[in-house]
């Protein structure tokens, strides 16, 4: 049978990973957009991109206006996993998407 005394302990050490667990990732929430902006950089709204900071703006302008981006974008699946953004980045050098 399990002891009060090592219930209470395991209560504190549960408690103490759900407090980490907050405090370690309570920056995602705020990043959100910009997550999401680099996952699906083709759907992301005119509003939302105006929100975001000046060089994240430019960068997504001028990755919507590259077709051969576009292509290859439209060619993942509806909702793509890590492996197909990866997929998707790993063929382009930088300067075709800051030119």
């Amino acid at each position: 049978m399990v002891g009060y005394s090592y219930l209470r302990n395991c209560t504190k050490i549960v408690k103490l990973l759900q407090d980490s667990f907050e405090n370690n990732f309570c920056d995602f929430s705020k990043e959100k957009d910009s997550v999401f902006a680099f996952i699906s950089s083709f759907l992301v709204s005119d509003q939302k991109i105006m929100k975001m900071p000046n060089n994240i703006q430019m960068e997504l302008i001028a990755m919507k206006t590259k077709s051969i981006l576009k292509t290859t974008f439209d060619e993942l699946s509806p909702i793509p996993g890590a492996s197909g953004v990866i997929n998707f980045w790993r063929p382009f050098p930088v300067k075709v998407i800051r030119n």
